[in-house]
C-alpha cells in the first residue's frame, strides 16, 4: 500500500499507531514547508507543494520509491463523491429522527439544534476537544453555511475566550461554543470582555459538563473512578455565570431546547459580551455518543452487506 499525506500530523494516537504499521511507500507533502512535518519519521517529506508534485521527478531514496504522476480520473473521483454525498444525506436523515429538538439537552443534540437555529453566516469559533468534533459529527443542518474557526493551544483548550473575542472585534457579532474547563482556563479573557471599547458582540455559549468530557470519549486507561475525575475530568467549583457578571458580562442559563431559541435571540442581540450557559450529564453524553457511532456504522455499511 502507498501513502500519502498532506500536511502536518493530526493529534491522534490512533492515527500515528496506524501509520507506524504501514510498510509500503509513505509520501508526505508539503507547501513550502522545509520543517520536518514527520515526527514519526516514516516518511519522505517533500516540500514543492501538492500542484506540482505530479509534474517534478521524485528522486529515489531509501525511504521513498520514485511515484508515477498521478492522472487525474474524473470518473472514479465523481464515484467516490457521489458514494460519500449520498451516506451524508443518509445519515443527516437519520440524525433528524434519532435526535431530539426538544426536552432535554444533551450535546450530541445541542449541537443539531444550533445547526438549524443559528443565523446564515453568523461567524462560529469552536473550542478544542468535545465542541469541534461534536459539530462535525452533529450539526448536519450547517453545511457551508457560516465561516467557522477552531484552534489548538499548547495546552490545547488555552486562549479560547480571548481568541473567541478577537474574532469578534474583526468580524462583528459571533458565537463561541466552549466547554466550562476551556472557558476556565482562559478567565483572564473576562478582563478584556468587561471593557467596552476592546470587545466585541461575541454570545459565548457555555456547555457546563462538569470537567473535561473528551477523556471519557478517548482509549484512556482504566481507572478508579475517584481518580479518573481527580486527573482526567478535573471538575471545578467556580461558578461560570458569577464569574462572569463579576466582569460586567450580561447571563443566562436555559435547561431545556425548548427554550434554545429564544435564549440565542436573547444573546446576539446584546450590544457587547454575554453568556449562555447549558448544562449537560457528562456520563449520559459520552454512551450516547458511543451509541450515536456504533448505529452509524451500521446504516453506513449497509449498501455494502446488502450486495454480498
Amino acid at each position: 500500500m502507498q501513502l500519502l499525506r498532506l500536511g502536518p500530523m493530526p493529534a491522534s494516537r490512533r492515527l500515528e499507531a496506524w501509520l507506524q504499521r504501514c510498510t509500503g511507500p509513505h509520501l508526505l507533502i508539503t507547501e513550502g514547508e522545509e520543517r520536518s512535518l514527520d515526527p514519526l519519521q516514516c516518511a519522505c517529506q517533500w516540500s514543492g507543494g501538492l500542484a506540482r508534485w505530479p509534474q517534478i521527478q521524485l528522486q529515489a531514496n531509501e525511504a521513498c520509491l520514485p511515484l508515477p504522476p498521478v492522472e487525474p480520473q474524473p470518473e472514479a473521483d465523481n464515484a467516490w463523491s457521489a458514494l460519500w454525498q449520498q451516506r451524508d444525506r443518509r445519515i443527516a436523515a437519520w440524525l433528524e429522527q434519532r435526535l431530539p429538538v426538544r426536552g432535554g439537552i444533551s450535546e450530541p443534540a445541542l449541537m443539531f439544534a444550533l445547526s438549524r437555529l443559528l443565523p446564515p453566516g453568523l461567524p462560529l469559533m469552536l473550542a478544542a476537544s468535545s465542541p469541534v468534533r461534536d459539530w462535525q459529527a452533529f450539526a448536519v443542518a450547517d453545511r457551508g453555511l457560516r465561516p467557522c474557526f477552531s484552534f489548538r493551544g499548547a495546552s490545547g483548550i488555552d486562549g479560547t475566550l480571548s481568541l473567541g473575542l478577537g474574532l469578534a472585534a474583526v468580524l462583528g457579532r459571533s458565537l463561541l461554543i466552549t466547554g466550562d474547563l476551556a472557558l476556565l482556563h482562559d478567565s483572564n479573557g473576562w478582563l478584556q470582555a468587561g471593557h467596552a471599547s476592546g470587545s466585541g458582540p461575541l454570545l459565548i455559549l457555555l456547555i457546563d459538563n462538569a470537567g473535561g468530557g473528551i477523556f471519557q470519549q478517548l482509549p484512556v486507561p482504566a481507572a478508579p473512578a475517584e481518580a479518573f475525575e481527580q486527573l482526567f475530568a478535573m471538575p471545578q467549583k467556580t461558578d461560570p455565570l458569577a464569574l462572569a457578571a463579576a466582569h460586567g458580562i450580561a447571563t443566562r442559563q436555559i435547561a431545556c431546547l425548548d427554550d434554545l431559541a429564544s435564549a440565542l435571540e436573547w444573546g446576539l442581540s446584546q450590544s457587547g459580551p454575554a453568556l449562555l450557559r447549558v448544562c449537560t450529564d457528562r456520563q449520559g453524553d459520552a454512551a450516547l455518543r458511543t451509541e450515536l457511532r456504533r448505529e452509524v456504522l451500521e446504516i453506513t455499511m449497509a449498501p455494502a452487506l446488502e450486495s454480498s
